[in-house]
């Protein structure tokens, strides 16, 4: 039996130090640190980079594309069937071709042929380079490559866009969680103290009852406050838990990361004083759409996809018009040159070029009322964050009303406590009272904190992106 109870109480070292050495080694993690892990593993950030990195691609191959290009030939032949006889001819070439954007084009061959068997045949080959140009005097038309980079590069400023546009939606979104997880682990501690205020209570009208002073009423009021205060206990420690298990999903963060939860985050701090610096002058409507429309990504994707459908239009009218190049070419074999003018004209395409810059002109025209109607959407969503502030910041006199009412019944409580009207659970239950008063106020605080970071980044007045990353944009 003694032999029994030592096993047992090593084992329950072993479980105690086990337990101690998960908790001593678990990682902690700061607010700065968690936004930084959700940028780089956000399945959405991680899309609006890849899109990036393939425009990117795209550009640096369309620029290889239209590089030198070079290829060698080599043709070897006998004059006669007769495997016995080594005597060929060999002829090679080495052609290459580079297109510039200007509208110039060269080609150039270095070719050879003859008898290479003998020192002497090889002394009679022929080895010439031939030179060939050719430049677009008339009407300048970007070539296909040079209209793809084009489109790429519009393209590539709209995924930067998007991408930042993504990464301080998230940013603002993981705020409002965290400030939210940060309450309700507030509540759950407000929550295990008023279990503990019930249990005790329960506690003191049972012993009570014993003596004749306390009811069956008395007993049953107890036992409902105490199965409340459970289920309130049980109700606040659930929606911490899924507050928080949702939260380490959004930002791909390990289970055993312990998310330090604190009001004085440094990167929380950053934000708010950002958020206390703008002056916004609520009444200027005009000068405010101005500045959203300027940071709008959904106005300049509008602004690059017109830009590129009236490209379209006006190589499509070039390519309608006579077409004038310049030619030259030179041959070192015959030592002949020449240079000519070169021009082409499409007399009838039976209407098809008309018919494709119609397409272009209608598209145009619902992409110039697309523009009107995101200027639109753009005054209504300005027009609902500010009416959001004002809102909040009403609800905020409201609760800041309901905090000096819990202060002022507090203080009554110690008063009322010392003159003995009152016993001391009362007290207890306006201090925690006035503590909700607390967690309440705080949040329409993180509300209203939210709301200005929404408007900041509709307003395009600041830049976050994570971390230490913080700046002000005048």
């Amino acid at each position: 039996m003694r032999f029994s109870h030592k096993l047992l109480l090593l084992s329950v070292m072993m479980i105690l130090l086990a337990s101690f050495e998960m908790t001593a080694f678990a990682a902690e993690i700061s607010l700065q640190e968690a936004i930084e892990a959700g940028l780089n593993n956000n399945s959405d950030i991680l899309d609006a980079k890849d899109n990036l990195v393939n425009i990117e691609r795209e550009l640096k191959q369309l620029q290889v594309d239209d590089d030198w290009h070079l290829d060698l030939n080599v043709d070897s032949y006998a004059h006669e069937l007769d495997l016995d006889d080594e005597l060929s001819d060999v002829e090679f070439s080495i052609t290459g071709s580079k297109t510039y954007w200007g509208g110039l084009t060269l080609e150039s061959e270095l070719y050879g042929s003859g008898d290479y068997s003998s020192q002497e045949d090889i002394n009679d080959d022929e080895t010439g380079l031939k030179l060939k140009l050719s430049q677009n005097l008339y009407p300048r038309i970007a070539n296909q490559s040079e209209q793809s980079y084009i489109k790429a590069q519009l393209d590539l400023q709209a995924a930067q866009s998007e991408l930042e546009k993504e990464k301080q939606a998230k940013i603002i979104t993981w705020i409002r969680e965290y400030l939210n997880l940060l309450r309700l682990k507030e509540k759950y501690e407000v929550a295990v103290k008023k279990n503990e205020l019930a249990v005790n209570n329960f506690t003191e009208v049972n012993d009570k009852k014993r003596i004749n002073e306390a009811s069956e009423i008395d007993i049953l009021t107890a036992q409902i406050e105490l199965e409340e205060s459970q289920y309130n206990l049980k109700e606040a420690d659930n929606n911490y838990q899924q507050a928080k298990k949702s939260f380490y999903h959004q930002l791909k963060l390990e289970n055993q990361d312990q998310l330090v939860l604190s009001a004085d985050s440094k990167y929380l701090v950053m934000l708010e004083e950002m958020a206390l610096r703008q002056e916004i002058n609520f009444d200027d409507q005009a000068k405010l759409l101005d500045l959203s429309s300027v940071n709008s990504v959904e106005l300049l994707k509008n602004k690059l996809e017109q830009e590129s459908v009236r490209d379209d239009l006006e190589w499509s009218k070039a390519e309608d018009k006579p077409n004038l190049d310049l030619t030259g070419s030179y041959d070192s074999v015959d030592q002949d040159w020449g240079v000519g003018l070169s021009l082409s004209y499409n007399l009838f395409d039976s209407g098809k070029q008309k018919l494709a810059e119609e397409d272009l002109e209608a598209e145009l025209t619902a992409l110039e009322r697309e523009h009107n109607d995101l200027i639109r959407d753009l005054s209504l969503d300005l027009e609902e964050i500010i009416d959001q502030i004002r809102l909040t910041e009403t609800k905020l006199g409201t609760k800041k009303l309901s905090l000096s009412k819990a202060k002022l019944e507090k203080k009554i409580a110690e008063e009322q406590l010392t003159r003995g009207l009152i016993d001391k659970w009362e007290l207890k239950e306006k201090k925690l009272a006035l503590r909700e008063a607390e967690i309440n106020q705080r949040e329409v605080e993180d509300e209203l904190l939210v709301n200005k970071l929404e408007l900041i980044k509709l307003l395009g007045m600041g830049h976050f992106e994570g971390g230490n990353k913080l700046e002000k944009i005048n």
